[in-house]
């Protein structure tokens, strides 16, 4: 027993808070607290829980609470990309009776996606949760972090829900923020193997697509300066994503590959760009600039679409 465990409640409570922030924020596509905190909401203290690896193996193990032993498996030092989904497999032969999910980012189930078969032929009940972003994220960080330039980590994917359909499993796409929770528990409720798509970008044709990803400061003049500008473009500022953080974190967001671009009214270009070694900031001289708008986008994405980046920076410049 701790002599004057009790003094250590508050900052156990501190730590629980803490831990709790942005697990219910509304906003698409959903933040890794937010697919925590759904995930937990359907799996049963003894529903099991089997991760692959990558930068979600992190919240998952940060911010999944359990009760019950073994109910949340993951390889952690040996980190073997591939692993979620025979994991999953293993542990639902072995307990037929508990929901069982695999977590898996889309690169390491690409690696073990052809197990859809064995879980299909052997009759499991199992469902596949695959967060799609098209990268292989941890790496992305570890290179960004030792200073590497980003090389060899965005990949395409088939059809994911086709892809399950033609194993003989049952397909769906989370569209919405509502959609995760409600497309586990329909998946579980009807047993079988299930592969439930968690897209991790936006993916919208055209202009509309660079600037739904394109994120405002809230509270700031720039929040002002976006809605006007979705307002002089008949936009529904409802669907566009508004976040309340610092301009220290978008860049980072902006590093990862997590959004395309944004806008802030601030002076903080300097810091911007000695923080983001492959991001430059782009001044329109016919109006952004005269307006104090800065705007960052990620290179890689300018050179895979430059016609969305030029729309987007035309209708920054209409707008003001």
């Amino acid at each position: 027993k701790l002599p004057n465990g009790q003094a250590l409640l508050g900052l156990r409570e501190g730590i629980l808070a803490h831990l709790a922030e942005r697990s219910t924020e509304d906003r698409f596509p959903l933040t890794p607290q937010r697919i925590v905190h759904d995930v937990r909401q359907v799996i049963p203290p003894d529903g099991i829980v089997a991760l692959d690896n990558g930068m979600y193996k992190i919240w998952f193990a940060r911010n999944y609470r359990t009760s019950v032993a073994n109910t949340l498996l993951l390889d952690n030092a040996l980190a073997t990309m591939g692993a979620g989904l025979p994991s999953a497999i293993a542990a639902s032969l072995i307990h037929p009776d508990r929901r069982v999910l695999a977590v898996c980012g889309d690169g390491g189930f690409m690696m073990n996606s052809q197990e859809l078969e064995t879980a299909v032929r052997l009759k499991l009940n199992l469902v596949v949760l695959v967060l799609e972003d098209r990268a292989y994220g941890m790496i992305r960080w570890k290179q960004e972090v030792d200073g590497f330039s980003d090389f060899g980590l965005d990949f395409g994917n088939p059809d994911f829900v086709a892809y399950a359909k033609s194993y003989g499993a049952k397909g769906s796409r989370v569209g919405k923020v509502s959609e995760l929770s409600t497309m586990l528990e329909a998946a579980f409720s009807e047993g079988g193997v299930h592969l439930v798509v968690m897209p991790m970008f936006h993916e919208l044709p055209g202009l509309e697509h660079a600037m739904q990803r394109a994120h405002q400061l809230r509270g700031s003049g720039g929040e002002v300066f976006w809605l006007a500008m979705l307002d002089k473009l008949k936009l529904n500022a409802a669907d566009y994503t508004v976040v309340n953080v610092e301009a220290p974190e978008m860049v980072a967001a902006l590093e990862r590959g997590n959004i395309d671009a944004y806008a802030v009214w601030e002076p903080w270009v300097t810091r911007g760009l000695a923080a983001v070694k492959n991001t430059k900031v782009l001044r329109d001289q016919e109006g952004i600039l005269e307006q104090g708008v800065y705007i960052y986008m990620n290179l890689g994405w300018i050179r895979k679409n430059p016609a969305q980046a030029e729309g987007f920076m035309r209708a920054l410049v209409e707008a003001t």
